[in-house]
């Protein structure tokens, strides 16, 4: 996990994992209300990625709430694609899942 820290608080939030297929699950995005809207999503994103990229392809996979249509545009701007819906029989919704081909030096800033 890390953090977006503003003024000694920390205002925003993102974790990665990877399972042995080098696939990089980027999960826990998350920032404060009051807080949203002034790129430090986009910013942890951007560290998180190049974290991951450091000079092999490797493949970055997220989860979203399949209903959150402007969430799912907002990783679409950021390069990622929607690559399958994943039905979740335990909870009441489907998660969408995403991905994007990490190259070092590629990612967004």
């Amino acid at each position: 996990m890390y953090g977006y820290i503003i003024n000694n608080q920390i205002v925003g939030c993102v974790g990665y994992w990877s399972d042995n297929n080098r696939i990089y699950h980027i999960e826990r995005l998350a920032t404060l209300f009051e807080y949203r809207h002034l790129g430090i999503g986009r910013k942890l994103m951007a560290f998180v990625e190049n974290k991951i990229a450091d000079g092999k392809i490797k493949v970055a996979e997220i989860h979203v709430l399949d209903k959150n249509s402007l969430l799912i545009a907002w990783y679409k701007k950021l390069g990622y694609e929607k690559i399958r819906i994943d039905e979740l029989k335990h909870l009441p919704f489907n998660s969408c899942v995403m991905n994007k081909t990490l190259i070092l030096g590629t990612s967004f800033k």
